[in-house]
C-alpha cells in the first residue's frame, strides 16, 4: 500500500527560488528534506539538456525570445532574404543550457509507489553568431537550429537558477499512465515485466529508475501520455554488434557484466528496452547463448521468459 506524503508544490518552488545552484545540490536537498519532512528523499538522477533561447545584439540587448517566429517574420520563409537583411547585423543566437534534477521519495513496494520531484537548473548562454558573414544558409532550420549539444561552452548571460518543473505521485497516476487507450503500451509492458522479473521481486523500481512523462497529441488530435523510464546509473554498455565477430563470442556473459555494474539482476534487459543498445540479431544471440548454458549466472525462469517474449515481440523506447 502506498502512503505518499502530501508535498506542497508552492513550498518546493519557494525553496528552489531561495537557493543558488552549487555542485552536488546538497543545500537544496537538505532544505527540501527538512521543510517537507521527508528524510528519505534522495537525488536519483541529474539529466543534461539544452534548448533554443533567443537572439541578442552585440551589446547584449534582447532582439527576441522567439527566434523561430522572428526569423519567419523577417524572411517570409526565405533564408536568403533573412541573410540579405541581417548578415551585417551583430546578432547572436542564445540557447538554454540546463539540467533536470530527479529527486524521489519511496512510498511503498509497488513499482509506481514513489513521488518524483523534478527541478530544472537552467541558464541562458550565447551559442554563436547568427551569420558568419559569408556562408549562405540553405534553410531556416540550418540557420536558427541549435548547433551544439549539452555541455558545450558558451558565454553565460546569467547565473543558473533552480525552478520546480513538477511533482508527481506516480501511485496516483497509475491509472492514466497504464490506460489501455491513453497510456503508453510500451510503459505498460515495461511495468508488467519489471513486476514479474527477479529485479522486481527483490527491489523497488525507483531504486534504479526515474520516469520522464511527456504529454503529446496524436495525429488524430487525441491527448496521450508517453512515459519513458530513465536508468539512474550510468553503466558501460557492451557493443554486441562489434563483439559478435570474435571467435569466443558469448553475449550472455557480456550482458551480465551490465548487471554487475548496475547492481541488480536483469539490468541489461531493462536498459536495452529503455536505451535500445542491441539489435534484434544480437538479442536473439543472447537468448541462444542463455539457452546453451553459457551464462555465468543461470536466469530464473521468469527472466528467461522475458527475453523469449522480447525476441518473439520486440519493443523499445527509442
Amino acid at each position: 500500500m502506498s502512503i505518499a506524503p502530501v508535498l506542497d508544490e508552492a513550498a518546493i518552488a519557494a525553496i528552489c527560488a531561495r537557493h543558488v545552484p552549487v555542485p552536488g545540490h546538497r543545500p537544496l536537498l537538505r532544505a527540501l528534506k527538512g521543510a517537507l519532512a521527508v528524510p528519505q528523499l534522495r537525488l536519483a538522477l541529474v539529466d543534461d539538456w539544452f534548448g533554443q533561447g533567443g537572439l541578442i545584439d552585440g551589446e547584449g540587448r534582447r532582439i527576441t525570445d522567439d527566434l523561430d517566429g522572428w526569423a519567419l517574420e523577417e524572411s517570409g520563409g526565405d533564408p536568403i532574404e533573412l541573410f540579405s537583411r541581417h548578415n551585417r547585423s551583430p546578432y547572436y543566437v542564445t540557447r538554454v543550457v540546463g539540467r533536470t534534477l530527479y529527486a524521489i521519495v519511496p512510498t511503498g513496494p509497488a513499482p509506481l509507489d514513489f513521488v518524483q520531484i523534478e527541478i530544472d537548473m537552467a541558464a541562458e548562454a550565447v551559442e554563436r553568431a547568427l551569420f558568419d558573414g559569408s556562408e549562405l544558409p540553405e534553410s531556416l532550420d540550418e540557420l536558427i537550429g541549435p548547433q551544439a549539444g549539452p555541455g558545450c561552452s558558451g558565454f553565460p548571460l546569467g547565473r543558473p537558477v533552480y525552478s520546480l518543473r513538477r511533482v508527481s505521485d506516480f501511485a496516483r497516476r497509475l491509472g492514466e499512465l497504464t490506460d489501455e487507450h491513453k497510456g503508453d503500451p510500451r510503459f505498460r509492458r515495461f511495468l508488467n515485466e519489471w513486476s514479474e522479473s527477479s529485479a522486481g521481486q527483490s527491489m523497488r523500481l525507483c531504486d534504479h529508475w526515474v520516469l520522464s512523462v511527456v504529454p503529446y497529441t496524436s495525429p488524430e488530435g487525441e491527448h496521450l501520455l508517453e512515459a519513458r523510464p530513465l536508468p539512474t546509473r550510468n553503466v558501460k554498455l557492451p557493443d554486441l554488434q562489434c563483439e559478435r565477430h570474435k571467435p569466443d563470442y558469448h553475449p550472455s556473459r557480456l550482458v551480465q557484466e551490465v548487471d554487475r555494474a548496475a547492481g541488480y539482476p536483469m539490468a541489461w534487459y531493462f536498459i536495452q528496452v529503455a536505451r535500445h543498445y542491441a539489435t534484434f540479431r544480437c538479442m536473439n544471440a543472447v537468448l541462444e547463448d542463455l539457452l546453451g548454458n553459457y551464462a555465468e549466472i543461470p536466469l530464473a525462469a521468469a527472466d528467461l521468459r522475458l527475453v523469449e517474449d522480447w525476441v518473439d515481440d520486440p519493443y523499445n523506447f527509442y
